[in-house]
């Protein structure tokens, strides 16, 4: 704003806010604020056997077709940015060396449930690309973000990205308590005479 608020309007975006988080927190949802996560858990684990497996070469079709499979159930809200997330997901699937991805996933009965995937961003910072679970696995959510965030042990921060706007997403990102949430701004050209 002190260098260009003469030459661009400053407009605050919340909708693309970043919802940052100690690494910490995610990884042990400590306290009464993360009792409704731990009950989403625990209500998992009675009804699955299931493991946590990180993203390998050997793992990355079971990725792929759990995203497949997640498409399948939302396709009635398939939009262009969902069609775009899934081609993004092939994407960094086919470069997952060069773009530093490393992801997890929750199996049960031999089969991926659940997974995310990201990469560093600096130091202390990593960044949550995609998360997806099956509709029919409740809790599978919040358990495979644990899992994740306790191999994340070097970093400080998780960055779970924005929410878009949409109500249901900025609901479930602020019931993770942010540490932070970093603003983001549209700037515009004035017009000059």
């Amino acid at each position: 704003r002190e260098r260009f608020a003469d030459r661009y309007t400053i407009e605050e975006h919340r909708d693309a806010f970043d919802y940052l988080y100690l690494q910490s927190d995610l990884a042990e949802l400590p306290g009464k604020r993360y009792h409704a996560k731990r009950n989403h858990i625990h209500a998992f684990e009675k009804q699955n056997e299931w493991e946590f497996r990180p993203l390998t070469e050997e793992t990355k079709e079971d990725f792929l077709l759990c995203a497949d499979r997640w498409y399948e159930e939302n396709e009635d809200r398939m939009d262009r940015f969902l069609r775009c997330e899934q081609k993004g997901i092939a994407a960094m699937m086919r470069h997952r060396e060069t773009l530093g991805i490393r992801g997890g996933a929750i199996y049960v009965k031999g089969q991926v449930v659940a997974f995310t995937m990201g990469s560093p961003l600096g130091g202390e910072i990593m960044d949550i690309h995609v998360e997806k679970a099956l509709r029919d696995y409740a809790g599978a959510y919040a358990l495979i973000n644990r899992e994740f965030a306790k191999t994340l042990s070097g970093f400080r921060y998780i960055n779970r990205e924005d929410d878009m706007g949409a109500e249901g997403l900025r609901k479930a990102k602020l019931s993770y308590h942010p540490a932070l949430l970093l603003p983001k701004y549209f700037c515009k050209a004035k017009e000059t005479l």
